[in-house]
C-alpha cells in the first residue's frame, strides 16, 4: 500500500500553476534559487551520460541556447517529451543545447536510458546529468517537468512547464526576440509546515493531537497545503488515519468506497450520472485549474478512529460525505460494460514462476517491467491503477492463472498495443471484451436541487 500512494501523490505533484513572466534581476531574498534575469554561474557538471565527456562546465555551452530538462524516470510528461527534445536537438544543432539533469541514482537512470536509446532508431543525442545536486539547489522546484532557458550569454531567459517547449519559442529565443510573454511555471509548494501524523489544519497543525480519540475534519482549498493528493491510511499504535488534501469530490468517494483498494482510482471504473460535471472535474490546467480549486472544487479531509473502531473506518468516511455533500449519492453497482481482459491465447504455459522459492519482486517503469514470483494480478492491476490512467476502459484480468509468474516486458506500458506486442510470446493479449464489473456510481442525490436528470450528463470513462 506504501508504494501505490506514493505514486499517488507524485503523480498528482505533476500538476503544473502558469503565471505570465516577470523579469526579476533581484537575486531572491528567501534564497529560492535563480531568477529570471540573473547569470547562472559556471558550476561543474558531474556524471554526464550521452555525452563526450563526464564532466563538463556551464561555460562550455555559452553561444548556445541552453534548456535544463529537470526529470525523472516517475515522470510520464517528462517520458513524453524525450523524443520531442531530441528531435528539436537535431533540428537547431549548433544553437540549441538540451541538458537533463535528474537527482536519481544512476542505477535507476542508465538502465532506463539505454531501454529508451534502443527504441529510438535514429539515436538519441540528448546528454542528462545523473546524481544531481547543483543545478537542484540553483533552481528549487517541487513539480515535474520543470525547464530552465538560460541564453547565449549566461543569463536566465525562461523558467517554464514542458507546454512552452516548441519550435515556435526555441525560435523566437535564437532570434533575440524578448521571451515576456512566456508563461512562467509556479510551483504549488508547501507554506507552512504539514506532519500527516497529527491533526490537519489545527492551530496550523502545531497541536499535538495526543488527547485525541476521535475526529473527523472537513476544510476547502488551502494554498498551504500544496498541489491535491492522498497519504492513504496510516495505522499507529493508536489506530487508524485516513488523509486526503485538496482533491475533487470524485476522490473522496473513490477512496471511500474503494474499502482502501485502488479499485475506483481511475474515471473508467467511475460513472458519472450528474448535470454540472464541471463541478466535479476538472478539464483544465495551470492558472484556471487554480482558479477552479478556489471556486469550492476541491476539500481536504481527516478521519481519525481509534483501534477498536479501525473496521469501520471507511463506513464512517461514507458517512461524513453523505453529511458534506448531499446534494451527491454514490454507490457500488454490477454493471455491463465494455473492458480490455487480459487473457491466455493458448494453453502453453510460459509465465509460471521459474523459482517458486525466489524473493518477490515488482519492478515497473515507464519503459517496461519485470515480474518474479508474483501472482499475474498484480501486472494487472499496475496497468490500471497507473499505466493506463487515462484508458477508456477498465483493465481485468481474466486469465484465470493461479500460480505465481515471472514476466520481463520491455515496451512502453502507457502504450496497450506495444504492450500486447511484447505479451505474445508468454501467450498472452488484452483484448476487448463486456463484462459485468463493480463500477462506482456518482449521481445527483433525487429531490435536491440540479437533481433533474432529462437533460443531464452521463458520462463512462
Amino acid at each position: 500500500m506504501k508504494k501505490i500512494t506514493i505514486n499517488i501523490v507524485m503523480a498528482m505533484l505533476c500538476l503544473i500553476f502558469n503565471s505570465y513572466a516577470q523579469q526579476n534581476k533581484v537575486a531572491d531574498p528567501k534564497g529560492n534559487g535563480l531568477q529570471i534575469g540573473q547569470k547562472i554561474p559556471d558550476v561543474m557538471l558531474k556524471n554526464i551520460h550521452n555525452y563526450k565527456a563526464k564532466t563538463a562546465k556551464i561555460s562550455d555551452f555559452e553561444g548556445k541556447l541552453l534548456i535544463l530538462d529537470f526529470w525523472a524516470t516517475w515522470c510520464s510528461p517528462c517520458i513524453a517529451m524525450l523524443p520531442k527534445m531530441d528531435l528539436m536537438q537535431r533540428k537547431f544543432d549548433g544553437k540549441l543545447q538540451f541538458l537533463s539533469v535528474t537527482y536519481q541514482a544512476e542505477k535507476e537512470i542508465i538502465p532506463f536510458l539505454t531501454r529508451f536509446t534502443e527504441k529510438q532508431k535514429a539515436g538519441f543525442t540528448i546528454p542528462s546529468v545523473i546524481e544531481d545536486h547543483d543545478l537542484n539547489l540553483l533552481f528549487p522546484h517541487q513539480q515535474l517537468p520543470h525547464y530552465v532557458w538560460i541564453g547565449p550569454d549566461g543569463i536566465v531567459q525562461a523558467i517554464t512547464s514542458d507546454e512552452e517547449i516548441n519550435e515556435a519559442n526555441i525560435t523566437a529565443s535564437l532570434s533575440g526576440k524578448t521571451m515576456k510573454k512566456l508563461a512562467v511555471k509556479v510551483d504549488m509548494v508547501s507554506k507552512a509546515p504539514y506532519d500527516r501524523e497529527k491533526p490537519l489544519l489545527i492551530n496550523n497543525n502545531g497541536g499535538d493531537g495526543q488527547n485525541l480519540i476521535y475526529h473527523s475534519i472537513f476544510a476547502g482549498f488551502s494554498e498551504n497545503l500544496g498541489g491535491g493528493g492522498s497519504s492513504g491510511v496510516i495505522t499507529s499504535e493508536k489506530g487508524k488515519q485516513l488523509v486526503i488534501f485538496n482533491s475533487s469530490i470524485p476522490w473522496f468517494y473513490k477512496d471511500a468506497y474503494g474499502d482502501g483498494t485502488m479499485k475506483f482510482s481511475n474515471n473508467n471504473r467511475v460513472r458519472f450520472e450528474v448535470r454540472e460535471l464541471d463541478k466535479l472535474i476538472c478539464g483544465m490546467e495551470g492558472a484556471p485549474a487554480l482558479e477552479w480549486m478556489k471556486k469550492g472544487n476541491v476539500f481536504s479531509y481527516e478521519l481519525f478512529v481509534p483501534n477498536y473502531m479501525s473496521d469501520q473506518l471507511f463506513q464512517l468516511m461514507k458517512e461524513d460525505l453523505k453529511r458534506i455533500f448531499p446534494q451527491y449519492t454514490a454507490k457500488v453497482e454490477l454493471l455491463k460494460v465494455k473492458c480490455m481482459a487480459l487473457t491466455r491465447t493458448n494453453r502453453v504455459d510460459k509465465i509460471k514462476t521459474k523459482d517458486p522459492l525466489a524473493k518477490p519482486a515488482i519492478d515497473f517503469n515507464p519503459a517496461g517491467m519485470k515480474l518474479v514470483n508474483v501472482p499475474i494480478s498484480a501486472f494487472v492491476d499496475q496497468m490500471q491503477s497507473f499505466y493506463q490512467q487515462s484508458y477508456p476502459m477498465p483493465i481485468i484480468d481474466e486469465t484465470q492463472y493461479k500460480d505465481k509468474v515471472d514476466l520481463l516486458i520491455k515496451s512502453s506500458l502507457g502504450n496497450m498495443d506495444d504492450v500486447n506486442a511484447a505479451l505474445r510470446e508468454y501467450g498472452l493479449e488484452f483484448k476487448e471484451v463486456e463484462r459485468k464489473i463493480e463500477m462506482l456510481v456518482i449521481s445527483d442525490t433525487k429531490g435536491k436541487p440540479g437533481s433533474d436528470k432529462k437533460e443531464g450528463k452521463k458520462l463512462v470513462n
